[in-house]
């Protein structure tokens, strides 16, 4: 026996069409908002993962500079002299330049390859680590040229701490501290020849080190890099630029004399400094073409001027 539908009355299994679209549009939007949601959340990640990096960037590059900042001078030249066609050591100039070693200041470089437009370079002259004591024999005369030394292997270590074309800045002391002097040696020795005259007697005794001349720029041209980066140069050392950390993108000084005055360029008043102020700051990129920057500053004070 068959059963009849009631006449006027429809099934209603199924979707219509518009029903089926709406859905297909509803779950579309949702779909989006969820997708949109996770990529924020994934670039939020990146981005606070660059920054995190950045900011151990800029506190280990703060680290380093103030290390070196803070010895200047460091058995150097208590004298203040200024020692003529020492070194290559200023961008801007060829050949060799006279200088007074304790802290130079180029402020706001311009127009010098590798060197970023507008930020600082300074330059720290001390003491190295290589050193040892002058042995019987061994001596520098006031007003002679001459230091004779019986082998440049200050630290006994087997290498050669003094070197032509490389290591060739060295640092006499007087061993009760009353008297210092930068050299630098223009004659594989021994006798080791230097370039100016002593100004003091040292003898058997006395303290002679190698020195350091340190050197940091922020370089916008390393090709290892895709930004900029902060570098260290250690000339008395021989040694070229090396990284100290990347996305650097400024560094800045200001010197502080004696007299109280602040300096942006220390220019002829190196004597006077007592304390450098380090501006650091590096940028990293947010996504979507923006980015966001960090900064340090630290004011340091000089222990040996």
């Amino acid at each position: 026996m068959k059963t009849m539908m009631p006449v006027g009355r429809r099934t209603t299994a199924g979707f219509t069409l518009v029903e089926l679209l709406m859905t297909l549009g509803l779950s579309g939007i949702v779909s989006s908002m969820i997708m949109y949601l996770f990529f924020s959340q994934q670039e939020s990640y990146r981005t606070q993962i660059r920054m995190a990096s950045l900011q151990q960037n800029l506190r280990t590059a703060m680290n380093i500079l103030s290390a070196d900042i803070r010895m200047a001078g460091y058995c150097t030249s208590m004298d203040h002299s200024v020692y003529d066609g020492y070194l290559d050591w200023d961008p801007r100039q060829k050949g060799a330049e006279a200088f007074s070693p304790l802290i130079h200041g180029i402020d706001n470089i311009v127009g010098v390859g590798k060197y970023r437009e507008n930020t600082d370079v300074i330059m720290i002259v001390k003491a190295g680590e290589d050193g040892g004591i002058l042995e019987g024999s061994e001596c520098a005369l006031a007003n002679q040229h001459i230091l004779f030394i019986h082998d440049l292997d200050l630290d006994g270590d087997g290498d050669e701490d003094f070197a032509m074309g490389g290591r060739e800045f060295g640092v006499v002391m007087k061993s009760d501290f009353s008297g210092s002097q930068l050299f630098k040696m223009i004659q594989k020795g021994p006798p080791m020849v230097v370039a100016d005259p002593f100004h003091k007697n040292y003898m058997e005794g006395d303290v002679i080190k190698r020195a350091d001349i340190i050197i940091y720029r922020i370089d916008d041209a390393n090709a290892s890099f895709s930004q900029s980066v902060l570098e260290r140069k250690n000339a008395g050392n021989g040694n070229r630029f090396q990284v100290v950390a990347e996305g650097i993108t400024d560094l800045q000084f200001r010197y502080f004399l004696g007299n109280g005055a602040v300096v942006e360029d220390p220019d002829d008043t190196e004597e006077e400094l007592c304390a450098v102020e380090v501006f650091l700051a590096g940028e990293v990129e947010t996504g979507r073409g923006g980015k966001q920057t960090r900064s340090l500053v630290t004011v340091l004070t000089i222990r040996n001027m």
